[in-house]
């Protein structure tokens, strides 16, 4: 013989709540957990972009070039590395302010140009542009590019021309220290 419990409706019901109260609290603890880990990635991501970039120009940082070395060794490369003329007497006698225009302006121009992925700034108005492929081909194209358009600019307290100059190299570095050499 079979013996089964038959419970009482009204503690069915009540079961039944408690199930359900406790689904709804489990959801909201996911909810909450997963949101928060989130947020957590989401500022993680925003601190490594900030950690890789210049602020001023949005361009790489020095310190991101050294880790990025390695992704250019073995390839032809057009290396490139701009300045802009007589920079310093731009930012003292026009100001800091003025002077950031015409850093960002630059930057905006070699990224252009040679692409948001192979510019860095590595010094006060000091950039460096690696090309592959096509820009070992158009490089010196590419750079008077730059000349031209940057030279074309015009800023808000400069009433003369600005310039910027260029040295590049060409080769295929075989290691992380012949690319340094070069650069």
């Amino acid at each position: 013989l079979l013996c089964a419990t038959v419970k009482d409706p009204s503690t069915l019901r009540g079961d039944a709540l408690h199930a359900l109260e406790f689904f709804l609290f489990s959801l909201a603890v996911t909810y909450t957990v997963l949101r928060l880990r989130f947020e957590v990635i989401d500022s993680l991501e925003t601190t490594r972009y900030h950690l890789e970039h210049d602020s001023l120009t949005d361009t790489f940082s020095r310190s991101t070039l050294e880790q990025h070395l390695d992704r250019y060794v073995g390839r032809h490369l057009f290396i490139a590395m701009g300045d802009i003329d007589h920079f310093t007497l731009i930012d003292d006698f026009y100001g800091p302010e003025t002077g950031n225009q015409v850093l960002v302006a630059f930057a905006t121009f070699l990224k252009d140009v040679f692409g948001e992925e192979n510019t860095y700034r590595v010094g006060g108005d000091e950039f460096l542009c690696m090309g592959t492929d096509t820009h070992v081909k158009t490089g010196t194209n590419d750079i008077r590019l730059c000349q031209t358009r940057f030279s074309s600019s015009r800023f808000d307290k400069i009433h003369t021309p600005v310039s910027c100059s260029f040295g590049y190299v060409t080769g295929t570095p075989q290691s992380t220290q012949e690319l340094q050499n070069m650069i």
